[in-house]
């Protein structure tokens, strides 16, 4: 899903200081975003394989193991 940084103001009115200080935010929120997004796809992955190992009959402890 997409992200949105609202800002309650006319920006083309701030100093430089200023959007430079809302460009730094920026880029912190997006790099947050992309540590999510990776983490989400690291715990989609995992459950894919585990999903996999039970629906081909794996052992319990080598799906006990991989929940680990």
């Amino acid at each position: 899903s997409d992200w949105v940084l609202a800002v309650e103001a006319d920006a083309g009115d701030w100093p430089a200081e200023r959007l430079d200080l809302l460009h730094g935010v920026t880029q912190l929120i997006a790099v947050e975003r992309d540590r999510r997004d990776a983490a989400r796809t690291v715990r989609r992955r995992l459950a894919q394989e585990v999903l996999e190992l039970v629906q081909s009959g794996a052992a319990p402890a080598e799906i006990a193991a991989r929940l680990r």
